[in-house]
C-alpha cells in the first residue's frame, strides 16, 4: 500500500522591498479536498513577531505557490522573520484530495533592515529648519531616536563651546512606516523639558545620507501637521513652506 502524499511547505522568501512573500510547496494545492477553492486569507495564518503588520494572500487554482502580501508599518531591525502555517488540518489539499498537516511550518529568512530614524544624528548651517532657529536660536542640533522608541535631542546656541546643550527635550516616539524609500510618519510625546506632543513625517535620503524632518506641535487652533500623502512642505496645508523642514546627517 503506497502511503498517500501530502502538501507540505518547501520555501518562503520575501522580497527586497519587505512587502511580498512567496511560498512555494511540494505540489498544487487547494482550498477544498475535491481540488477547488484557491487559497485565501482563510487557509493559511501569517506570524512574525517584533513587528505590526497585515497581510493578505494571493493564489492561482492549483498553483504549487502563492504570495504573501505585507504591509508593515513599524520599523525592520532585520532579524525578524515571517514564519506561515496552514490555519489548520483541514485548510490546504492536494489535488487527491490529502490534508496539509496542521503542525506544517516555513520560515522566510530575516527582512531587510528599515531602522527610518532610528540612530543618532546632526544638523547644522543650511540643514537647520527656519522654525528651529527662530524658536531656540539653533546652531546645531544633536538628536537620537533609540530602538526603545525614546528620543533625546541637544540644541546649541552659537558661540556654546561646551558640552551642556542650551536646550535639551526628551520623550518618546513612534514610526509609521508605509514602504521602503518612501515618506514615514512620525509621532513624538515630549516629556523634558515641558509636555506636549508632535506630530509629522520622515524621510531617510540614500542618495543625499540625509533625513528629512518636518513635524508641528500638537495644539488645539494650532499648527496642522504635514501629510504623508502630499508629502515635504505640507505644514499647515502648504503655507508655511520650507519652514518646518528639518534635515539630519547621521552619526
Amino acid at each position: 500500500m503506497v502511503d498517500p502524499v501530502v502538501p507540505a511547505f518547501k520555501s518562503a522568501s520575501i522580497n527586497s522591498t519587505n512587502d511580498t512573500l512567496t511560498v512555494k510547496l511540494s505540489e498544487p494545492v487547494y482550498s477544498n479536498a475535491n481540488a477547488s477553492g484557491i487559497i485565501t486569507d482563510n487557509s493559511i495564518k501569517v506570524l512574525a513577531p517584533g513587528i505590526d503588520f497585515t497581510w493578505n494572500v494571493l493564489h492561482e487554482l492549483g498553483s504549487a505557490e502563492f504570495k504573501v502580501v505585507i504591509h508593515i508599518t513599524s520599523p525592520i531591525l532585520g532579524t525578524e522573520k515571517i514564519e506561515v502555517r496552514p490555519a489548520n488540518g483541514n485548510s490546504v489539499y492536494t489535488e487527491e484530495g490529502e490534508p496539509m498537516f496542521a503542525t506544517a511550518s516555513v520560515v522566510s529568512g530575516a527582512l531587510n533592515k528599515e531602522l527610518g530614524l532610528i540612530g543618532k544624528w546632526y544638523s547644522t548651517g543650511e540643514n537647520l529648519s527656519a522654525k528651529m532657529i527662530e524658536e531656540y536660536e539653533a546652531d546645531s542640533i544633536y538628536v537620537e531616536f533609540t530602538q526603545e522608541k525614546t528620543f533625546e535631542m541637544k540644541i546649541f546656541k552659537q558661540g556654546n563651546e561646551t558640552d551642556e546643550p542650551d536646550f535639551l527635550l526628551s520623550g518618546e516616539y513612534k514610526q509609521t512606516r508605509t514602504g521602503m524609500n518612501l515618506i514615514w510618519g512620525i509621532d513624538m510625546t515630549q516629556v523634558v523639558p515641558s509636555a506636549a506632543g508632535f506630530s509629522g513625517i520622515q524621510l531617510f535620503d540614500d542618495e543625499t545620507d540625509l533625513l528629512w524632518l518636518e513635524y508641528v506641535k500638537i495644539a488645539e487652533g494650532g499648527d496642522t501637521p504635514p501629510s504623508i500623502d502630499q508629502g515635504f512642505g505640507s505644514t499647515n496645508q502648504g503655507s508655511a513652506g520650507t519652514a518646518y523642514i528639518q534635515k539630519y546627517k547621521k552619526i
